[in-house]
Parts: C-alpha cells; sequence; structure tokens
C-alpha cells in the first residue's frame, strides 16, 4: 500500500499549531502555521455586526429593555405614519428625526444635497415628512464616514425624551 499523500507536517511534528481546544487560539495558530508569520499588530479589527440604531433599540426591546418610543421610517410617507401613531399615543409628542448610518457624528454632518445636520426635531408629523424627504437618500458626511459619506437609507422617528438637567 503506498503512503497518503501529506498536506503538511503532521500536528505533533509542528512546533507551532497549538492543539489548546479554544477555538480563538486553535484558529489564531494555525493560521500562523499556514502562513508562517503573526499578523501585524497595527491591522484593525473586522466589525462583523452592524446595527443601526432604530435596529439595536428593536433588538433590546423584543428582550424588555425599556426603550425610547419610536420606529423607523424608510420614506417621508413613512415618517409621518410613525409621527402620527406616536401622536395617538401621546398628544403632547415632540419628535426627533434621526439619520441612520454606521458613523459617528450625525448631528454635526452635512448632507451632500446642502441639508445640514442628522439630527432634527420637529413639532408636526408634516415637519417629520419634510425632515425624512431631506434625508433619505441622500449621502451624508461626518468626521467619520470621509469626503464621500454615506448613504441615508433610514430615519429613526422616535418621541423626544425629557432631558434631565
Amino acid at each position: 500500500p503506498s503512503p497518503s499523500p501529506s498536506l503538511g507536517p503532521s500536528p505533533s511534528r509542528s512546533p507551532s499549531l497549538n492543539l489548546n481546544p479554544n477555538p480563538w487560539t486553535m484558529r489564531r495558530s494555525l493560521g500562523r502555521a499556514l502562513v508562517g508569520r503573526r499578523p501585524a499588530a497595527a491591522a484593525q479589527p473586522r466589525r462583523y455586526l452592524n446595527l443601526h440604531e432604530f435596529q439595536s433599540k428593536a433588538l433590546l426591546a423584543r428582550f424588555g429593555v425599556p426603550v425610547q418610543p419610536g420606529r423607523a421610517a424608510m420614506t417621508g410617507v413613512t415618517g409621518r405614519m410613525v409621527a402620527e401613531e406616536l401622536l395617538e399615543q401621546d398628544e403632547t409628542s415632540e419628535f426627533v428625526v434621526k439619520a441612520q448610518i454606521h458613523a459617528g457624528g450625525r448631528g454635526k454632518g452635512d448632507f451632500t444635497n446642502g441639508f445640514r445636520g442628522g439630527v432634527h426635531m420637529a413639532r408636526l408629523p408634516g415637519e417629520v415628512h419634510q425632515l425624512c424627504d431631506a434625508m433619505l437618500g441622500q449621502r451624508l458626511v461626518t468626521k467619520q464616514t470621509g469626503p464621500e459619506g454615506e448613504l441615508c437609507s433610514a430615519g429613526l422617528v422616535p418621541r423626544q425624551g425629557g432631558i434631565a438637567s
């Protein structure tokens, strides 16, 4: 019988392969054994879970964590509908319209269409509609996005929370 083809040194002969049962340690040591070097220390970690604020709030609410009432709006019309629903619950509501992008500094950012700021206050559903129309489908440029900005495809319309002084 002929010997089976070898796929490299066996784990018992390889000094750099760690057989620790920890999956992260095994992955790291296997990567070093295959590549032959450690990754650069200055390498940026990859992000595998990018949630918008409205997605995070829905997830928290699902598990019983109290969150500010509100929903996402993908168009100006849905923004108006969300504001009207919130008004039915509380007639003294004021609203916040927040652009949803994966970057910080939304309130200080500028849209490429000239509209300023990704966080605005509104008192009426019609104002929410206008703000959503001005933001959605546009690119928001902040200090964290770079000059190309990031496309705003959703807006969060929560009821304004009281600000404690």
